[in-house]
């Protein structure tokens, strides 16, 4: 698995979402490296981790675990987040915060959980298996709705060099994305955990935000008016403030 590590201090891992890779980070890097050593991964599947076969928490434990000085702080961004939850109850020594942005930790709705509903996501996978580079296109799209739309838009498709991942590597990130409950995961870590959520998000329900709050206290959640999926593109500001508190 590819990782690029920047600067001094304590460690800081960054951890991109499904069909991206470490570059979408790109904008934060400058001014992290300064107070931290920022660990970005290519997830596998992905960027030049494309050659990499399994996207599975646990996948990625040997390469971080050879480079990583624990405990870090995590930032994970949608599925992103959804592995650093995962790692958080594998290795939890690692971890002395974590950072969640987009993320649902039950991503595909169930009766006591708001999430997207199973009708679309297989909707979307099926587009996956059928036109895989139309629907990654899509999903850029649905990911810049929002504040700053064509901005964002345009920072995903130049951080994404115009390539999609594997074809096997979104059908591993959907399955991830379809399966996994990491409500437990988020509940029972030890560390505290901050989410960050757009309310124009057309990934993630609006009242994601009032669950999550539900499930790790109110005060673990904030919200970014106007802001859609990838709030560290289109509210640049709120964000950096968000994760200085995240970070410290």
């Amino acid at each position: 698995m590819h990782l690029e590590i920047e600067g001094e201090g304590p460690d800081l891992v960054l951890l991109h979402g499904w069909g991206l890779r470490l570059e979408v980070w790109d904008g934060l890097v400058g001014s992290l490296r300064d107070r931290f050593r920022v660990i970005r991964a290519d997830l596998p599947g992905h960027g030049r981790s494309r050659a990499a076969t399994r996207l599975e928490a646990g996948a990625l434990i040997p390469a971080l675990e050879a480079v990583l000085e624990p405990p870090a702080c995590w930032v994970g961004w949608s599925l992103g987040g959804l592995l650093a939850l995962q790692l958080s109850a594998l290795r939890p020594a690692w971890f002395d915060r974590l950072g969640l942005v987009g993320c649902n930790p039950c991503f595909v709705q169930r009766p006591d959980w708001p999430g997207m509903t199973p009708e679309v996501f297989e909707a979307f996978a099926a587009g996956v298996e059928s036109d895989p580079g139309a629907t990654w296109r899509r999903f850029l799209a649905l990911v810049a709705q929002g504040g700053g739309r064509r901005e964002v838009l345009r920072s995903l498709r130049r951080t994404a060099g115009g390539l999609p991942p594997a074809t096997d590597a979104l059908v591993q990130g959907l399955e991830q994305l379809a399966h996994t409950d990491a409500r437990p995961a988020a509940a029972g870590c030890g560390v505290p955990v901050h989410w960050l959520l757009g309310t124009a998000d057309a990934l993630v329900p609006a009242a994601t935000a009032d669950a999550l709050a539900g499930l790790t206290g109110p005060e673990s959640v904030t919200r970014i008016e106007g802001a859609g999926h990838a709030p560290f593109l289109s509210h640049p500001a709120p964000f950096n403030e968000w994760l200085a508190r995240v970070a410290g």
